[in-house]
């Protein structure tokens, strides 16, 4: 399964603990998971990427920028695509600047992609997300006790925070066959929709 998996926010390193421990014993999910934290212990994300996503494909810590950094999908990079992983780290590096400093990647620069770009500023205690306009990789997130969650997968959020299923989403998935908005089939959970940015500042609720 490609999982993409992260908590943010004041008790992130016991509910990320108690997040797996459900992924894997629930969810029979535990090869190639790979694990990165910020320095400062808010921020925990983690990926099970067997097809991969060349040449990094894994969650890294960007000492300089005290950046913890994931990427579910591909920027496809105007005129070179990286072959190494130094080279690919500094060109999402770039991109992460530019979501910390405007709240949004600007696509001509990269030159578009398919992904979800996740970023945790650790000055500003703040996660950054950015998604691109096709909706290709859905982004599920939720917010639960003094975190933030967010997942690939709907349905290991669901069993992650133990959610019901959303009567009005149900209907709405059933009448038109999609759900409007932010709204998912489980009560809680809101769908980052195709384009959208969206920034958590650690201690919010919302």
């Amino acid at each position: 399964m490609n999982l993409t998996f992260g908590v943010v926010g004041v008790d992130a390193q016991i509910a990320f603990a108690q997040a797996i421990r459900t992924i894997k014993d629930v969810l029979h999910i535990n090869e190639n998971l790979h694990f990165e934290k910020s320095a400062d212990g808010q921020a925990f994300f983690g990926t099970s990427q067997p097809g991969g996503y060349f040449p990094v494909d894994k969650p890294f810590f960007l000492d300089s920028q005290r950046r913890l950094c994931i990427l579910n999908g591909h920027m496809w990079y105007r005129g070179h695509f990286p072959l190494f992983e130094e080279e690919s780290i500094r060109q999402r590096s770039g991109a992460a600047d530019e979501l910390c400093l405007s709240g949004r990647i600007n696509l001509e620069a990269i030159g578009g992609g398919v992904f979800n770009f996740f970023v945790y500023d650790e000055l500003k205690e703040s996660l950054f997300i950015a998604s691109d306009y096709s909706g290709i990789h859905p982004l599920y997130y939720a917010f639960s006790g003094k975190c933030l969650y967010f997942s690939n997968h709907i349905r290991i959020l669901s069993k992650v925070l133990a959610k019901d299923y959303d009567p009005v989403g149900i209907i709405q998935r059933t009448s038109f066959h999609y759900t409007i908005g932010k709204r998912t089939l489980f009560e809680g959970i809101a769908r980052l929709r195709p384009g959208e940015s969206l920034r958590y500042k650690v201690g919010e609720n919302s």
